[in-house]
């Protein structure tokens, strides 16, 4: 049986269809009425007419036929509208063409995504290498056709004097050759655009190229990995302060490294499912940098778990409620106000007036979160991190070693049952470490090894880039459903659920009692009249006016 919803969507997909095909006839209709596809010619409206009906623009001369009236253009590659008719001509039919941004006395500010005149000298020279792989410096005006226009709305720049893996080259027959995932790209996957370069006092041609569609598809996916972990952390969150039980310093402590990547992972997810590169919105330095806080908060609330659990194992001394409850505020003051001054410096940095190449990109105009193509997370992000990782690292060995040492001492001075009481604990001890270790150091540090390795080896890594966005899923279960805790949870239940019963149950009670006694004058009398207990009070009633 059809459903409603069912009948709806397949309306939708039926008028979607149609539209689309609608479309596609139009363009098919508009490009046998033309002499050339759009994409293969320029607006030469302000051209000379010549006596022989040709066309004298920009000093070419286009002839009659290669001379066309459009009544629409194609903001990008997937979406064109109608416009005023004009006329274009077919400049790639009597050259090579490249693609250009802006018209050629203009570069394309990536930034605010508009054109705009150049603020340094430009550089029109560019290597072409032939079908024979010899490379020749040509002017880049004279050797191709240009045809205008940016291929898509998300962009970035190849910079092969700043990153290796930025390497391109460009063929004489116009095609963009990308060295970084080995992509041959026609004129309709790029654009030329003068760009600024390190070490350079002028501006050379550089292309722009769209983001792959492998790239964009990874991205969603690490943003709904992300998202789905927020829910597991709040619902650790929520277990740790409604069991007493686990509301000592160290789960206060796991609470707030929780929470810390909760709202990491709120806007770092959301970012990366948006699209999060080339933003411009206000919006999008606000989750950068929330972002960045976040995270950073959180590698420092692991590296207090670290150091808690050594010098509990250290001291080996029971702690007081106020003790507890000043070292707490002392965690507190270094995690959140270190985290609070790496963001402020980050800021201040990014706002300056410094070298691009030496700021963290969040916001920047091409990334929300920090420009991941080059050096530049290692002082902002990679740099604390693999110090708190090493430093994590560290207090797991000196731990382990404690705890080994303590177990050992331990089975010498008690007695056999105590002992393994003792060892029992400690073990207990040495897996809830080690499952923080897990969670602390290994996704982290592979991180960490995926970005020093570079973007060729990102397949290497994306199961682990994954394990790292689900950490949500992986504390859940390592830190709730573990035995210890389950029980809590039932304990905590039923002294819930038998608070609620004897609740109901002295509600009853007192309910019960109040009938009883506004109904023995009538229902009970008769009960007890039954029972032969009414006579002996009639002849205490006579004794008594008797007497």
């Amino acid at each position: 049986m059809i459903t409603l919803q069912t009948t709806i969507w397949l309306l939708i997909l039926t008028f979607s269809i149609v539209i689309s095909k609608i479309d596609a006839i139009q363009y098919v209709y508009d490009s046998l009425n033309v002499p050339c596809s759009f994409w293969n010619t320029i607006n030469i409206t302000d051209g000379i007419r010549l006596a022989n009906g040709s066309y004298l623009y920009d000093g070419r001369i286009y002839p009659e036929d290669y001379v066309g009236t459009y009544d629409y253009e194609f903001v990008n590659l997937t979406f064109r509208q109608s416009v005023k008719p004009h006329l274009r001509g077919c400049v790639c039919k009597m050259a090579t063409c490249v693609r250009l941004c802006c018209p050629v006395t203009q570069y394309f500010d990536d930034r605010q995504k508009i054109c705009s005149d150049p603020p340094r000298n430009v550089s029109t020279l560019v290597n072409v290498t032939d079908y024979k792989g010899n490379v020749e410096t040509v002017n880049i005006g004279e050797k191709f056709g240009f045809v205008y226009g940016t291929p898509c709305e998300k962009m970035y720049y190849l910079d092969p004097a700043s990153f290796e893996y930025d390497k391109w080259d460009l063929f004489e027959n116009g095609t963009v050759f990308r060295w970084e995932d080995r992509a041959y790209l026609s004129k309709n996957d790029y654009c030329f655009s003068p760009t600024f370069t390190m070490n350079s006092s002028v501006m050379i041609f550089s292309p722009f190229v769209c983001f792959p569609n492998t790239e964009t598809s990874q991205y969603l996916i690490y943003g709904i990995a992300m998202l789905t972990s927020v829910p597991f952390f709040i619902i650790t969150v929520l277990v740790y302060l409604v069991i007493p039980e686990l509301r000592n310093l160290h789960g206060k402590a796991l609470c707030c490294y929780l929470s810390c990547l909760v709202v990491g992972y709120s806007c770092l997810g959301h970012t990366l499912i948006e699209g999060g590169i080339i933003v411009t919105d206000p919006l999008c330095e606000i989750l950068g940098f929330t972002a960045y806080f976040a995270l950073i908060s959180s590698f420092l609330w692991l590296s207090v778990i670290s150091f808690d659990l050594w010098w509990n194992f250290r001291i080996m001394t029971t702690r007081g409620p106020k003790k507890e409850l000043k070292r707490f505020i002392m965690y507190s003051l270094y995690s959140w106000g270190l985290g609070l001054c790496f963001t402020a410096a980050v800021i201040l940095i990014q706002k300056s007036n410094i070298p691009e190449e030496w700021k963290p990109g969040i916001g920047g105009g091409q990334f929300c979160w920090i420009d991941a193509r080059g050096w530049y997370q290692l002082p902002y992000f990679y740099g604390p991190m693999i110090i708190i990782i090493t430093f994590n690292i560290a207090m797991f060995v000196m731990t382990t070693y404690k705890i080994h040492h303590v177990k050992k001492e331990t089975s010498k001075v008690m007695g056999r049952e105590d002992s393994r009481r003792n060892i029992n604990r400690e073990k207990d001890n040495v897996g809830l470490f080690l499952r923080l270790f897990i969670v602390m150091g290994v996704t982290w540090s592979l991180d960490v090894v995926s970005w020093l390795l570079g973007k060729r080896y990102d397949f290497l890594f994306y199961i682990t880039d994954i394990c790292n966005a689900i950490q949500g899923l992986i504390i859940f279960i390592l830190f709730v459903m573990k035995n210890k805790v389950k029980r809590l949870i039932i304990k905590k239940y039923n002294s819930v659920r038998g608070l609620q019963k004897d609740t109901r149950t002295s509600q009853y009670s007192t309910k019960t009692s109040s009938v009883t006694m506004t109904t023995t004058p009538t229902s009970a009398l008769h009960d007890k009249t039954d029972m032969g207990l009414i006579p002996i009070i009639e002849k205490r009633e006579g004794n008594s006016r008797n007497t």
